[in-house]
């Protein structure tokens, strides 16, 4: 990186040439993106929510960065007070880890639409304590939105934000709202900007995922989505908020209780100079994601358990139980 050094308000930040955006480092030493330089008054401008922590910040036991399975963990945020009833066991944050590994592609989405990093509208409908748009700011998406917002309020008023494209985590629970199969008729059936979102292993096994593909083939003319998977399938580790789940001991807020990863989808035209740049070069600037173009071509041990691909040890794929027997894998 091509970087620019700054001395503001006796705060030195360090400037991307090529994007603009202004990185300094809090108490930790870790460098995080706070603002964008402004060339021609020179100086840099704060983002109105990211603020240069300092090394007396108090920070208790749960708010630390640690480390669990070998995902990293990070510090949490109170948040908002949720105007609309929740499933308290749907209050998981993003994993950073989950944001950093995504973060060359939504870079490479930002080129192709012909935006810089900072000036990429990345859309997150789905709020839990407000750490989803922090993480995103931090590593440079200063436009990320995540508000404490009702989506489905909003989607049925017609009153979402203008965005380039959603990175999101939704509620996996299905009571009284199913959100999985809510959030993936909306991006496959009522809009169409590139969209990321990270889910279990499960949801591309269900009848209504195969229903909205098939609509985004043949009414739509559009590819099917494709997989972005991490290193290992429980790598991603879900923190749960201690504001939101008080009752619930330190260790047990951390939690990977299924496989997940990137479900993603880009239109026609993107797409095919998406998969250009990743066989090109791609996919060693994102080494820690392997892409699947299909739900076949998922590695073994990302497939969901009831997939008849899935192989089992030894190499053979598994074989439908005849009639009247009962086996178990």
């Amino acid at each position: 990186m091509d970087v620019l050094g700054v001395v503001q308000d006796d705060q030195l930040y360090l400037v991307d040439r090529d994007t603009g955006v202004a990185y300094a480092c809090d108490g930790s030493g870790e460098r995080k993106a706070v603002g964008t330089y402004r060339a021609d008054v020179q100086e840099v401008v704060l983002h109105e929510v990211e603020a240069v922590a300092g090394v007396d910040d108090p920070q208790d036991e749960e708010g630390r960065r640690g480390e669990v399975d070998g995902a990293t963990v990070v510090e949490e945020v109170e948040g908002e007070p949720h105007p609309w009833d929740a499933d308290p066991a749907d209050h998981c944050e993003t994993p950073g880890a989950a944001h950093e590994d995504l973060e060359a592609v939504l870079l490479q989405l930002a080129s192709m639409l012909g935006k810089a990093k900072h000036e990429l509208v990345v859309y997150d409908p789905y709020y839990c304590t407000g750490k989803a748009g922090s993480q995103l700011k931090k590593m440079g998406f200063l436009r990320a939105y995540n508000k404490c917002e009702d989506f489905y309020q909003k989607m049925e008023h017609g009153d979402l934000p203008d965005y380039d494209c959603i990175v999101t985590n939704p509620p996996y629970s299905a009571v009284p709202v199913d959100h999985v199969k809510a959030l993936m008729e909306f991006l496959m059936t009522k809009q169409d900007k590139p969209w990321f979102v990270l889910q279990p292993n499960y949801v591309y096994m269900k009848d209504y995922w195969e229903a909205f593909c098939g609509k985004l083939v043949e009414a739509a003319a559009q590819p099917r989505p494709f997989f972005l998977t991490p290193a290992s399938p429980r790598k991603y580790v879900y923190k749960v908020p201690k504001a939101l789940r008080q009752e619930l001991k330190s260790k047990a807020r951390n939690t990977a209780p299924f496989v997940t990863f990137w479900y993603c989808w880009l239109d026609r035209p993107l797409q095919k100079r998406f998969m250009k740049w990743w066989h090109r070069s791609g996919q060693s600037v994102s080494s820690t994601l392997s892409l699947a173009v299909k739900e076949r071509c998922l590695p073994n041990n990302f497939k969901d358990s009831s997939d008849r691909t899935r192989r089992k040890k030894g190499g053979k794929k598994r074989k439908r139980p005849a009639e009247g027997n009962v086996t178990s894998y």
